[in-house]
C-alpha cells in the first residue's frame, strides 16, 4: 500500500485553494483507492468532519492557538515518517515546502509543492525559493504560473500543468429566482456579476476598472459583487465618487447554494483581474452557461482557452471592459451560447479529465508495479555533452533527450558528462541525473569517463554529438560498453573518411533530426539499419500563442507593420542561413514589411551593410539573441517567422514559431522540410530565390490557406512533435539497451 501525507492550509472553507485542495484530495482518493493518505490541515476544526473512506485519516489544527499549531503539525509529520514509509508528501501551499525540505533531507522522501499564482509568482531567492528549486514535483493551475516560474530559475521539467476543475453536476443552469430580482431590483436590467474576496490586498481583481465602465455603460446595467473584505468600504466609496453607487449591489459571501442561484441571475460574470492564478470562478460561471469576462495578462487566459471561451481584455481600460460587456449579450458570438460553453467546459476542466491528470502525474509515486518490469530495471546511462544549458538548438535537444530519458526510465541512474558546461545547476533535473561539468577540458572529461566506466559498468553511453564518437569507440574496445551517437546536420554530412567516420559507423546505434540528414549517411556509408529517426521537440505548454508586448512594438516601432521574425545564430560559418536573400527580398516587398533578427553573432555587421547597400535597412530590426522568455515574446510579436536556410538538420525554431501559432517559410533543400512535414504545415521556398520568398511571405498572409491557421499549426506540432510524442520516442529506442 502506498502511503501520502497531504498538508494543506484548509479543505472545507470558503476560498479557491480550499476548493481546489477538495477536489484534488477526492481525485487522489478515486485514482488510487488502495494509498493511504494522511492529511494535515492547518484551519479546518475537527468538528463536523465529512465523511471519508477508511483509508483517509484527517488531523486538524484550527481550534487549535496559533502559537502552538506549527509544532503540533511539525510533531505529527515528524512522528509519521519515523513510524511508516511514506511514498510523497504533498504540499497544498508553498507555504508548507520548508517544513517538507527539512523532512526530504533527514528522511530522503520526495515532496511535491502545488502552486496556485501569486504564491510562487516573486520567489527569486530565499530559503522558500531554494524549497520550491528542490521539490521532486510542481503542480501549478496555469500556463502563466508555470512562465513566472521558469523565469525565475525553476526547471520547467519538474513542473506540470493542472487545470483547475469544477463539478459541472453542481454548477449547472437553471431558472432564475424571481425572489432574488425583487429584493435585489433587478427587473428589465442587465445583470453583471463578480465573485471574489474584497481585501486591500487584492485590489489588483479589478472592481476600481469594472465601477469606471459603468459609468460608461448606461442605466440598464447593474453589477452585483458577491464576496466581502476590508475593501468593500473602499469599493463603495469608490462607487459613490464615480455616480454608480444605483448600478452596483454587494450581497456579501454567498454559500454554495447561494452561489449557483447568483451564477443563473446573472447575465455575464466579469473579472478583470491583473494577478489571478486561474480563476475557479470562471469555470462555475460558464457551467452554469454565462459569458465570462476576464484580464489578459494573468492566468485568467487559462480558464478561457485563451479567448476561446470568454473574452479577454486589458484589465486597465475601463472602455474596453465596457465594450466587452456589450459584446458578452450578443447572442451570434459562440462565447455567449450556453451549451457550448458548458460542452466545453466538461471537456476541459470537468472532474474526470481533472482525475485523469492527477492520476497520470502522480502515478510514479503512487501506482503499484512490478519490480521486474523491463522499462523500469534500474539503467545506467552516460550521456556526453557539448554543453546543456546555453543558447542554441542543439543545446535545447540535449535537454530534452536528457528529460526524456529520466522520465521514461525513472529507475535508471543517469551520469551527464558536460564538455562546455562551468556548473549546471542540479535542482534542475530529475533526482536520477547526477552532472559533471569540465569547463572545456577533454582531457578531464576523458580522465573521469574512463574512471567512471571501471567503476560502474554502464549499460550505454550516448554521445550528444559526434565529436565524442572516437573516445566512445575506444572505451567501448576497453570496456565493452555500448555507445550511441546522436547527430544533428551539417555536423555529418560530410564525414567520408577518418577516424570520427569510422566511429559512427561502427555505433551500435545512430539517431538523427530528420530524413535529408539520414540519407545524406547512408549515401557515405553509415549502415542504414543502424539509423534511427528522433525528431526534435517543443513544450507547447511554454511555447504558447499571447498578447503582443506593447513595449516590444513601441521600442521597435511596429505599429501597423506586417512583421517578419527569423531567430537563428549569426555566424560567418553559417551564411547559409540565408539572411542576406531574406533582406533581398524585402527589397521587392512594399514599407508595410518589417523583419525582426533575433540573434547575435560576427556576421552582424555584415548584414547590417548589405541592408544598407540594398536600401533596406529601415525595413530591419536587428535584437540580438533573446533569452529564453523574450524569445516567447519575439515569437508572440511576429506575423511570419522565415529561415530560408540551406543546410539546416531540422530547425528547433520552426516548431517553437508554430507551437505559438505562426506561419513559417523554410527552405526546400535540407532538413527544414522535416518540421513542416514536406510543406503540410507551412511554406517550403527556394532559398537562393529572393522572389520565391518574397512570394511566399505575401502568401502567408493569406487567411484562407489553413498553413496560417494558428488552431491548425497548435493541434498538429502537439500531436507530432510535443513532449508526449517525443517521451515516447525515446523509450522506443534506447529500451534495448
Amino acid at each position: 500500500m502506498k502511503k501520502v501525507i497531504f498538508l494543506v492550509s484548509g479543505i472545507f472553507q470558503i476560498g479557491g485553494i480550499q476548493k481546489f485542495n477538495d477536489c484534488f484530495l477526492n481525485a487522489l482518493i478515486d485514482q488510487f483507492p488502495d494509498c493511504q493518505v494522511t492529511i494535515l490541515s492547518l484551519n479546518d476544526s475537527p468538528r463536523n468532519l465529512p465523511p471519508y473512506p477508511p483509508n483517509v485519516h484527517i488531523h486538524c489544527f484550527g481550534d487549535i492557538p496559533s502559537t502552538a499549531y506549527r509544532k503540533a503539525i511539525f510533531g505529527i509529520l515528524f512522528s509519521q515518517l519515523c513510524r511508516q514509509e511514506i511514498d510523497l508528501i504533498i504540499c497544498g501551499h508553498v507555504h508548507f515546502s520548508t517544513l517538507c525540505l527539512l523532512m526530504k533531507a533527514i528522511f530522503k522522501k520526495p515532496f511535491m509543492v502545488i502552486a496556485h499564482g501569486i504564491d510562487v509568482w516573486g520567489l527569486k531567492r530565499g530559503l522558500r525559493y531554494q524549497c520550491l528549486k528542490n521539490a521532486d514535483l510542481i503542480m501549478t493551475v496555469s500556463q502563466y504560473s508555470r512562465l513566472r516560474m521558469f523565469v525565475n530559475g525553476i526547471a520547467p521539467d519538474k513542473i506540470k500543468l493542472l487545470f483547475n476543475t469544477v463539478d459541472t453536476g453542481f454548477f449547472f443552469p437553471k431558472p432564475f429566482k424571481q425572489s432574488l430580482i425583487n429584493d435585489l431590483g433587478l427587473k428589465g436590467k442587465k445583470v453583471l456579476l463578480t465573485v471574489s474576496r474584497m481585501d486591500r490586498a487584492e485590489l489588483y481583481k479589478g472592481h476600481t476598472q469594472v465601477l469606471k465602465a459603468l459609468r460608461i455603460l448606461n442605466d440598464d446595467y447593474v453589477w452585483i459583487i458577491a464576496g466581502s473584505g476590508n475593501a468593500e468600504p473602499l469599493i463603495k466609496k469608490r462607487a459613490s465618487q464615480l455616480g454608480v453607487t444605483h448600478k452596483t449591489r454587494f450581497v456579501g459571501s454567498p454559500d454554495a447554494a447561494a452561489l449557483v442561484d447568483l451564477y443563473n441571475l446573472c447575465d455575464v460574470f466579469v473579472l478583470p483581474s491583473k494577478k489571478e492564478g486561474f480563476g475557479i470562478v470562471f469555470l462555475e460561471a460558464m457551467a452554469c452557461g454565462k459569458p465570462v469576462i476576464a484580464g489578459n495578462r494573468d492566468g485568467s487566459r487559462q480558464a478561457l482557452l485563451n479567448g476561446e471561451l470568454g473574452f479577454l481584455v486589458d484589465a486597465d481600460d475601463p472602455k474596453e471592459i465596457a465594450q466587452a460587456i456589450e459584446a458578452a449579450f450578443d447572442p451570434s458570438d459562440k462565447r455567449t451560447n450556453a451549451s457550448y460553453l458548458r460542452s466545453m467546459v466538461e471537456k476541459n476542466f470537468g472532474l474526470i479529465p481533472f482525475r485523469n491528470r492527477v492520476k497520470e502525474i502522480l502515478g510514479q509515486y503512487l501506482s503499484e508495479s512490478k519490480q521486474n518490469d523491463k522499462d523500469l530495471m534500474m539503467k545506467k546511462i552516460v550521456l556526453l555533452s557539448p554543453e546543456i544549458i546555453k543558447f542554441g538548438g542543439i543545446q535545447k535537444f540535449t535537454s530534452c533527450l536528457l528529460a526524456a530519458l529520466a522520465n521514461e526510465f525513472p529507475g535508471s541512474r543517469i551520469t551527464v558528462f558536460s564538455l562546455n558546461d562551468s556548473r549546471v545547476d542540479g535542482s534542475k533535473f530529475p533526482a536520477n541525473v547526477q552532472i559533471h561539468c569540465f569547463r572545456g577540458s577533454r582531457f578531464g572529461l576523458s580522465a573521469q569517463l574512463f574512471h567512471y566506466l571501471s567503476q560502474e559498468k554502464p549499460d550505454l553511453v550516448i554521445c550528444g554529438h559526434v565529436n565524442f564518437a572516437e573516445l566512445a569507440l575506444y572505451m567501448r574496445f576497453i570496456f565493452k560498453t555500448p555507445y550511441a551517437v546522436v547527430t544533428y546536420g551539417k555536423e555529418v554530412w560530410d564525414l567520408q573518411w577518418g577516424l570520427k567516420y569510422q566511429a559512427l559507423k561502427k555505433a551500435d546505434l545512430i539517431t538523427t533530426l530528420s530524413r535529408y540528414t539520414a540519407s545524406g549517411m547512408i549515401s557515405h556509408g553509415v549502415p542504414e539499419k543502424k539509423i534511427v529517426i528522433l525528431w526534435c521537440t517543443v513544450d507547447t505548454d511554454f511555447f504558447i500563442p499571447k498578447r503582443r508586448d506593447p513595449v516590444l512594438m513601441a521600442e521597435l516601432g511596429l505599429e501597423g507593420k506586417k512583421i517578419i521574425l527569423t531567430v537563428s545564430r549569426l555566424a560567418i560559418s553559417e551564411l547559409r542561413k540565408g539572411h542576406a536573400q531574406v533582406l533581398k527580398s524585402l527589397q521587392m516587398l512594399n514599407d508595410d514589411y518589417v523583419w525582426i533578427v533575433a540573434g547575435s553573432g560576427d556576421v552582424v555587421p555584415l548584414l547590417k551593410r548589405q541592408a544598407q547597400e540594398l536600401g533596406v535597412t529601415h525595413k530591419v530590426r536587428f535584437v540580438g539573441a533573446p533569452d529564453t522568455s523574450k524569445l516567447l515574446d519575439f515569437y508572440n510579436l511576429c506575423d511570419v517567422f522565415i529561415l530560408a536556410s540551406k543546410k539546416e538538420g531540422f530547425g528547433i525554431v520552426f516548431i517553437e514559431a508554430m507551437a505559438c501559432g505562426k506561419p513559417v517559410i523554410a527552405g526546400n533543400k535540407d532538413g527544414s522540410r522535416e518540421p513542416l512535414l514536406d510543406g503540410e504545415l507551412g511554406f517550403l521556398v527556394d532559398p537562393d530565390a529572393p522572389p520565391s520568398i518574397a512570394r511566399a511571405i505575401e502568401a502567408s498572409f493569406g487567411r484562407s490557406d489553413k498553413r496560417t491557421d494558428p488552431e491548425y499549426l497548435r493541434t498538429r506540432v502537439k500531436e507530432t512533435f510535443g513532449l508526449a510524442a517525443f517521451r515516447s520516442r525515446v523509450k522506443e529506442i534506447f529500451s534495448k539497451f
